[in-house]
């Protein structure tokens, strides 16, 4: 199940707004891939704002697997023109004010690669806006190519203190939707989180939870994972706490039996 999160949970649209000179932004969850019949695409877009004609900015998008080591998936990306963009765990381009870059990942090559899931860090030279797209679909089976679906989430940013959406909802005896997140931590020393589920009373009705989260590695898990004597149906939030040292990436997503699922805000906290 923590495997079908961690491709899931990038089923989505990252839009990530970098500001300034030489900037870094997180991606928190990359999968590329099939597992279980279900293949896992993404696609790339990146945007210079600035206007048209000016100078070039610099970006580097670099992919870094669960554990740490090099993601390399580079080799399965073709830009707008079709053409394979490179090989290893490293993207880099110019790009001047006004133009985009495409990058694709292509579904031949992506159908014979194993599943496998990370996160990703966008560098650049001047302002840009890299989002990123994932859909799923079937592999194989009766309706290979059909997709199951795809999701869009807002920027994610480092911070050291963020809330969720937390949901468990059980109908029929079994459960129907529940919250998942997924969180990176892009940083050189080991980051504890702290878990601490709150009703629509803002009430804790358990103790928080702790997780230590290895530097440069990423992981996935449901909320019901972190707090299983959750009751059958629950409607809260659930805030992610870490020291203002080791700030952390995340973002969520809400699942549906059947395969559905829709994408929640990272709410900022004070």
């Amino acid at each position: 199940m923590k495997r079908i999160i961690a491709s899931l949970a990038w089923i989505f649209a990252i839009t990530l707004a970098c500001s300034g000179q030489a900037t870094s932004s997180y991606l928190p969850q990359v999968a590329a891939g099939v597992a279980s019949g279900i293949l896992w695409h993404t696609s790339v877009v990146v945007t210079n704002p600035a206007a048209v004609g000016t100078s070039d900015s610099s970006v580097t998008i670099t992919f870094t697997k669960s554990d740490g080591t090099p993601f390399n998936i580079v080799g399965l990306f073709t830009n707008e023109m079709g053409d394979l963009v490179g090989i290893g765990n490293v993207i880099s381009f110019q790009i001047s004010g006004g133009q985009t870059r495409f990058l694709v990942m292509d579904d031949q090559l992506a159908a014979v690669t194993p599943l496998a899931v990370g996160f990703a860090t966008v560098t650049s030279s001047a302002p840009v806006t890299a989002t990123v797209v994932f859909k799923a679909s079937y592999a194989g089976g009766n309706e290979p190519g059909r997709s199951l679906g795809q999701a869009g989430v807002t920027a994610a940013a480092l911070l050291s203190r963020q809330s969720i959406i937390a949901v468990k909802n059980t109908e029929h005896g079994g459960v129907e939707s529940g919250t998942a997140v997924a969180f990176a931590n892009p940083n050189s020393t080991a980051a504890t989180v702290t878990f601490e589920l709150l009703n629509t009373s803002g009430v804790a009705p358990f103790a928080s939870v702790t997780r230590t989260l290895p530097p440069n590695n990423q992981t996935a898990i449901f909320v019901t994972e972190l707090f299983p004597d959750l009751p059958a149906n629950f409607w809260g939030t659930m805030q992610v706490t870490t020291s203002t040292q080791t700030p952390i990436v995340a973002t969520t997503l809400l699942f549906r039996a059947g395969g559905g699922f829709a994408a929640f805000p990272i709410v900022p906290l004070p």
